[in-house]
């Protein structure tokens, strides 16, 4: 499952959540087994670039990011880029410090590479 937030900049700038990162097992009646679980008040809103902004630049990156099993993020890639460097890293950067609840097989935590989208819009 993907993830997708919309980074909006505008006098109120919002994060908008439209979708979310499933809690239910990953094989129907088997809850040893599940997905990671983001903590969503442990992430903090990605910065929108100022060079980004003043350059009107939008767009959408594609990451694939490792939690470890004590649910932080280990590692983060770039699976599809935005076209912008800077909103690239802004993502990055951003996804590497949320917090997750671990996934788990055979109901011991795991290491688990999942994927997020994050949309830059200006308004």
């Amino acid at each position: 499952m993907t993830l997708i937030l919309t980074i909006l900049r505008s006098a109120a700038p919002a994060l908008v959540m439209a979708a979310m990162f499933a809690a239910a097992p990953a094989n129907a009646g088997d809850s040893m087994n599940k997905k990671a679980v983001v903590d969503f008040h442990s992430c903090s809103k990605p910065h929108y670039p100022a060079a980004a902004i003043k350059e009107n630049r939008t767009g959408t990156v594609t990451l694939g990011f490792l939690v470890d099993a004590d649910g932080a993020v280990l590692d983060a890639k770039v699976n599809n880029s935005s076209g912008h460097a800077d909103l690239d890293v802004a993502a990055r950067d951003a996804i590497k410090l949320c917090k997750f609840e671990a996934a788990s097989k055979d109901g011991k935590p795991v290491k688990e590479w999942m994927q997020m989208q994050y949309v830059w819009t200006l308004k």
